[in-house]
């Protein structure tokens, strides 16, 4: 709430990217609190003053203000941001101790400048900007992936069931260093909501199929890259995350149908797409998902932004794909858009500019993969990451301990080596957290994730005529995956052997519809709340911090009382 000009717009732009944000100050208290504007200040009761966008003008004077969250956390919206003395520091080594390169003004409120931040702040060096994002790349991430913007079959057909997105260093990322590149392009990365809330059908219609900025921006950003890197890009310029506990320098994205959700690390085998992603695209995606989205706008609102992150993702996609050899990145692209259709809705503008990287294979992708695995220190995926020489095992008869079981896991996560995958995609569930009973009273979780194989995400209906579950995959990791489980498992260490023979062999028959029975908690069983209580329990003792309650609105809804 400091006065001076450069510390107003500095608070905006960090209430912008806040406003969703569980804010913890302790990890251990488990209270949380919210930044909101408010009419009071610092002493007197908050009196939040409530706005439909996080950037739109407050006419009157307002103090930025924490607020304790008194209501029931619930995973689905509990995104946790930590901030303590040592956070503050870095927000004045960001944006209070630089010398901005334009003299701080009060940005504009006005709704077609103000929805896109690439604009709006662009007095801020853009550097700061970005390594604000970065320093919390996985809460910024979850803001869209979780947030209001993912809820909804058709809203989240629009990426795949499982991918990596990985990001540019900023020491290589040219819109941070290039004076003029940001402002140049500022036409050709508009985003739709800043035709507001309520566009008209015919300005709605006008631009759908306007794709004219996109190949504008990908044509400038060639040429320029090209004047700063002839060679092309290297290894180098991948950035290699925070180096905390956890390394963010990948994350993994699962789609569950109607909802999705973000994790740390590479989590899987080798996804179809990667992305790279750098500061023009990031600060896009947040200010149109995000800050700019109205979860109860009108339909040609929600259709331009959900188009247009049609472009977004293929500009991701775009950016991954310009680390390979050039003559092979459009048979990549093509192999991820099958079909007509897709093949003409999905622009794709390669650059001439040849890739630095040394490849001894033709498995490009893989290649590239390794090589960014060992630059970024990133470790594999211990049950789901499949080497090329692996020979899964067979299922035992007995099993005493936690590395034979993630084994067993690992060996059901080959294509077509887990029958029971069909039966949960036919009925729109690919999400289950599996209780094992451990003898020694130790037990384990993991989630089991179903991956569906799309021949494109370019469409936003009719997604079940392009499906192959021939090409489905499937994942188990340890812990808790996902907001909202399909079902709960339950199974007794002596009865692995026959639990995992019932998912490598199931038949969608009345006998082994009774078999897993045994281990399915379904809506009728009266112990139904008694392993809800337990698995709510465990994932509070395992993670305080991040925990919430689950959401069982997307529970298998078949009661079966026999």
């Amino acid at each position: 709430n400091n006065k001076s000009i450069k510390h107003k717009v500095s608070a905006r732009y960090i209430y912008e990217h806040l406003f969703l944000a569980h804010i913890s100050f302790d990890d251990k208290s488990e209270n949380f609190y919210e930044l909101v504007r408010s009419k009071t200040p610092n002493g007197k009761s908050v009196e939040i003053i409530a706005t439909k966008f996080p950037y739109d003008e407050i006419k009157e004077e307002f103090f930025y203000r924490f607020r304790k969250i008194e209501s029931t956390i619930v995973h689905k919206t509990h995104m946790v941001y930590k901030l303590n003395d040592s956070k503050l520091l870095r927000f004045n080594e960001l944006f209070i101790n630089p010398k901005w390169d334009i003299k701080p003004y009060l940005a504009s409120y006005d709704k077609s400048i103000s929805a896109n931040g690439l604009k709006v702040f662009e007095q801020i060096p853009a550097i700061s900007r970005y390594e604000f994002m970065l320093d919390n790349i996985h809460y910024i991430i979850m803001t869209f992936i979780r947030g209001p913007v993912c809820k909804g079959q058709v809203a989240l057909n629009v990426i795949q069931d499982h991918f990596w997105v990985m990001f540019m260093d900023p020491k290589y990322d040219v819109s941070l260093h290039d004076k003029f590149y940001l402002h140049d392009n500022l036409k050709n990365l508009f985003i739709p909501n800043q035709y507001g809330d309520n566009p008209s059908i015919f300005k709605t219609t006008s631009i759908l199929d306007n794709y004219d900025f996109a190949k504008e921006y990908q044509s400038n950003k060639s040429k320029i890259y090209k004047q700063y890197y002839p060679k092309g890009l290297d290894i180098n310029s991948i950035w290699k995350g925070n180096k905390k506990e956890e390394n963010d320098s990948i994350l993994t994205i699962y789609r569950h149908f109607d909802s999705a959700s973000v994790h740390k690390g590479a989590l899987g085998n080798i996804p179809k797409t990667l992305w790279v992603i750098d500061y023009p695209l990031l600060e896009r995606i947040y200010y149109s998902l995000v800050a700019g989205f109205d979860v109860f706008g009108n339909t040609p609102h929600q259709l331009l932004v959900r188009k247009h992150m049609d472009r977004l993702r293929i500009e991701g996609e775009s950016n991954f794909l310009e680390y390979l050899p050039k003559e092979s990145r459009k048979e990549y692209f093509n192999s991820w858009y099958q079909g007509w259709l897709a093949s003409q809705l999905s622009v794709y503008v390669p650059s001439e500019v040849q890739s630095s990287i040394d490849y001894k294979t033709d498995d490009f992708k893989e290649e590239f993969v390794q090589k960014v695995f060992d630059y970024t220190k990133t470790k594999k995926d211990s049950i789901n990451f499949i080497e090329k020489e692996y020979i899964p095992m067979d299922i035992k008869e007995k099993y005493t301990n936690k590395e034979e079981i993630e084994e067993t896991f690992k060996s059901l996560t080959l294509p077509n080596s887990s029958q029971i995958i069909k039966t949960f995609t036919d009925s729109k569930s690919n999400l289950a957290h599996i209780r094992i009973k451990m003898n020694d009273k130790k037990d384990l979780v993991y989630s089991m994730i179903i991956n569906r194989w799309h021949k494109n995400v370019a469409l936003l209906f009719s997604e079940e005529s392009r499906l192959d579950s021939s090409k489905d995959t499937v994942n188990y990791r340890q812990g808790f995956i996902g907001s909202y489980p399909n079902v709960y498992v339950e199974v007794k260490q002596d009865d692995l052997s026959e639990f995992f023979n019932l998912l490598k062999n199931y038949k969608n028959n009345e006998v082994d519809k009774k078999k897993i029975l045994k281990f399915v908690i379904n809506r009728a069983n009266p112990n139904f709340w008694k392993s809800f209580d337990w698995f709510n329990n465990k994932f509070k003792t395992e993670d305080s911090l991040n925990y919430g309650l689950m959401d069982l609105n997307r529970y298998i809804s078949k009661a079966i009382n026999d």
